[in-house]
Formats: C-alpha cells, structure tokens, sequence
C-alpha cells in the first residue's frame, strides 16, 4: 500500500469517526432541546396559572373594595 493510500484510508477513517460524532452531538442536542421545550411549556403553564390566580384574587379583592366602598359612602357601612 503507497502512502497516498494509506493517508487517504487514515482520512476516510477519521472522517467517519468525525461523522459519527456529529450524529451524536445532533440526537443529544435534540435530547437538549426537547427538554428544554417542555421545561419551557411547563413553565409558562404554571406561570399563566399563577397569573391567573392572581387576577382572580385582585378581582375578588376590588369587588370587596367596591361593596365596602359604596356602603360607606351611603351610609351602611
């Protein structure tokens, strides 16, 4: 075997193996970002629920308000 053949059988070599790597790196990088999708899905979830509740409370608290208020001011409260 030359050595043109055996550096161009060396380069095959390790351009297989550097193939391979990527195709690694691409399924975990894939892994990585479906993880990273449903942590951000889950995230916003429980913000929105979070936001939600809020509202409903600062809603229930501004009735309150308001029923307290109008009864003051007519005399009731």
């Amino acid at each position: 075997m030359s050595s043109t053949d055996e550096f161009m059988a060396k380069a095959m070599e390790q351009a297989k193996e550097l193939q391979a790597r990527f195709a690694q790196a691409i399924a975990e990088s894939d892994k990585l970002r479906d993880a990273f999708m449903e942590q951000a899905r889950q995230s916003a979830e429980t913000t929105n629920q979070q936001t939600k509740a809020a509202l409903d409370s600062l809603e229930s608290t501004m009735k309150a308000g308001s029923e307290f208020l109008q009864k003051f001011l007519s005399g009731k409260g």
